[in-house]
């Protein structure tokens, strides 16, 4: 595989490019890139059109690393997760597919672990092994922006963090309801992947309160 870092951890890797690279049939990871201990974070490195396939590790991992862009990333029968961010922070991943990845729930096709403020936009993952979930965030994760995927397999978010427009993870969601003469009561089932907290959810009332004899209305 390709590995960017400094095996004493004292180094970090700056304004690397790489287009068009392979990785494939190797026994562990595909692509590792990571910064050092005491140098801190590798950054403004650049992937276009790579991709890992058929390792018996996870398809590509960035691990200390800011301010870098991959684009067209191509994640294939990966034995662990498809791609994962560990302390990295400022990332954009723009366009790529993940298949076959994870043998089991805790090795979904992305994950990210104490990772900030990065954007993942246009990715379909699916065709996973096990029973993994399409993208999960671990604690520690917070501002990153998920958004315009397909997530088949669906996803957990951590609050502090904006996914929009995923196919496979509905967070927003819209529609009527009516409550019945003689009611006072009724249970709307909002068909989201998460249970939204009662500040975002937002409600009108359709008909006239006095006509209909109520005083107020509220959600529990």
């Amino acid at each position: 595989g390709w590995y960017l870092w400094d095996s004493a951890i004292t180094g970090n890797e700056e304004f690397g490019s790489f287009v068009n690279c392979i990785a494939d049939t190797v026994s562990s990871t595909g692509w590792l890139i990571r910064g050092g201990a005491s140098a801190g974070a590798s950054r403004r490195i650049r992937l276009v059109n790579c991709w890992s396939a058929n390792t018996g590790g996870t398809g590509m991992i960035f691990d200390g690393v800011e301010k870098s862009t991959i684009l067209g990333a191509n994640l294939a029968d990966n034995a662990q997760h498809g791609l994962q961010l560990i302390d990295s922070s400022r990332l954009v991943f723009l366009g790529g597919q993940i298949d076959g990845f994870g043998a089991n729930a805790n090795q979904p096709g992305i994950r990210l672990t104490n990772s900030n403020d990065n954007v993942v936009m246009g990715f379909s993952v699916g065709g996973n092994n096990g029973t993994g979930k399409s993208v999960v965030e671990n604690t520690g994760s917070t501002g990153n922006l998920i958004a315009h995927n397909r997530l088949p397999s669906g996803g957990t978010r951590l609050t502090g963090s904006k996914w929009r427009d995923n196919a496979g993870y509905v967070n927003e969601n819209a529609g009527t309801a009516t409550i019945l003469n003689g009611t006072s009561s009724f249970v709307v089932t909002h068909g989201l992947a998460e249970t939204p907290a009662l500040a975002n959810v937002i409600v009108s009332c359709g008909g006239n309160l006095t006509t209909a004899g109520a005083a107020s209305f509220w959600v529990d």
